[in-house]
């Protein structure tokens, strides 16, 4: 009877470690999938953000965004951050916001809420660096019409940007045309 009652206890033990082992390693895989369901975010610069609003975007976009946004800048372009990561709440309210629906993504579809994404914007600049106080009459222009644009297509892709809604591409997508929309897909694609 006492070596049953051993062996039953012995038993136990080892079912109990598999199972504490078992939980630990669901655990491991649970929280790598959330990481690749909802990947770290960080806030980019004030520097790179507009007006200095808190933006942020996935960790593996901010130093290739910024990196852009700094050799923009040693071409004498002046680049910014208009929009960034929006969580699903916010893509919602935008959504129920918009006169026309069918050129905003719908809630849980936005390449913003995936923190890839960014609308970017021209700014002031004054002796060669952003000057938030000058002023830039051209910026009452739509995006496109800006140097800052023609710069992007030239060079955006050496960072891993490429623009997701470009002109003509819209049966693809079904969006129109967004020339401040870049998204990030990897680090230096387009070479």
């Amino acid at each position: 009877m006492k070596k049953l009652f051993i062996v039953a206890v012995i038993f136990s033990i080892f079912v109990a470690l598999i199972l504490f082992f078992a939980h630990i390693s669901t655990e491991k895989k649970q929280d790598k999938q959330d990481e690749i369901i909802d990947p770290p975010r960080t806030n980019i610069s004030a520097r790179a953000s507009y007006l200095n609003m808190v933006i942020s975007v996935n960790n593996n976009v901010k130093g290739p965004l910024e990196e852009m946004i700094l050799a923009a800048e040693k071409d004498g372009m002046c680049l910014v951050v208009l929009s960034g990561h929006r969580t699903l709440e916010q893509q919602q309210e935008i959504y129920d916001k918009a006169k026309d629906k069918s050129i905003v993504a719908l809630p849980g579809t936005s390449e913003h809420e995936q923190g890839i994404a960014v609308d970017l914007g021209g700014c002031p600049m004054i002796n060669g660096a952003r000057n938030d106080v000058g002023e830039r009459l051209e910026l009452k222009n739509d995006f496109d019409t800006l140097p800052e644009y023609k710069w992007l297509l030239e060079h955006a892709s050496e960072y891993g940007f490429v623009q997701s809604y470009a002109e003509g591409g819209d049966s693809e997508s079904g969006f129109p045309a967004e020339p401040w929309h870049w998204k990030f897909v990897t680090a230096a694609s387009g070479e």
